[in-house]
């Protein structure tokens, strides 16, 4: 997938994340668990905006990396726990920051082709 990037990692992170500040949250709530976070700890800790953290906490609950679970002082998030694909993603950050953002800033670019591709050969066989 990517010549910087171990394949397990290409993998999740074109599977599982987004964006930067998701990539970011799920480490935090990795590193951390079994501790458990609201979505306002979590943008306080990342310093992001909390709504957008919520947001990215959210869709790694659909994606089934975090736990999401209804408290009576508000939802908070976790990891239950070690997934070693998330392990070697950790390890991927901290070694190989940079190709690690890359590959996730340029995902849209590669949809966006996959899409346009796509388009054409539609576009093609009308005529």
């Amino acid at each position: 997938m990517s010549r910087e990037l171990p394949d397990e990692v290409a993998a999740f992170l074109t599977a599982h994340v987004d964006s930067v500040e998701q990539l970011e949250a799920l480490l935090l709530l990795h590193r951390t668990r079994p501790r458990r976070w609201t979505a306002l700890q979590v943008s306080e800790e990342l310093r992001t905006n909390v709504d957008s953290t919520r947001e990215r906490l959210d869709e790694l609950v659909w994606r089934r990396q975090v736990v999401g679970r209804e408290q009576p002082g508000g939802r908070t998030y976790h990891v239950d726990g070690a997934d070693p694909a998330v392990e070697a993603l950790s390890e991927a950050y901290e070694t190989r920051r940079v190709s690690v953002i890359t590959f996730i800033v340029s995902k849209p670019l590669e949809r966006i082709r996959s899409l346009a591709d796509a388009f054409r050969i539609r576009r093609s066989h009308d005529g």
